[in-house]
């Protein structure tokens, strides 16, 4: 399996400037800033190959999607 620190590196690649990376609870907080732009489905694969759950929220008028591994 892809290594966080790399998984983190990659979504930062697709995302470019149409959003943003950051580690959250061992996991990943993406908060989209173009959504036109947005590499939609790109982002997705990466994340849901992970064994995290994934969601998507609007906060503060954008949308972030927020991932976190499952609990063992």
């Amino acid at each position: 399996m892809i290594g966080l620190t790399s998984c983190e590196n990659e979504l930062k690649r697709l995302i470019g400037e149409t959003g943003t990376v950051n580690s959250y609870v061992r996991g990943f907080e993406i908060k989209v800033l173009d959504g036109e732009l947005f590499p939609w489905e790109l982002v997705l694969e990466v994340l849901l190959a992970l064994p995290h759950g994934v969601w998507v929220t609007r906060f503060e008028g954008s949308l972030v999607i927020k991932t976190k591994p499952y609990e063992t």
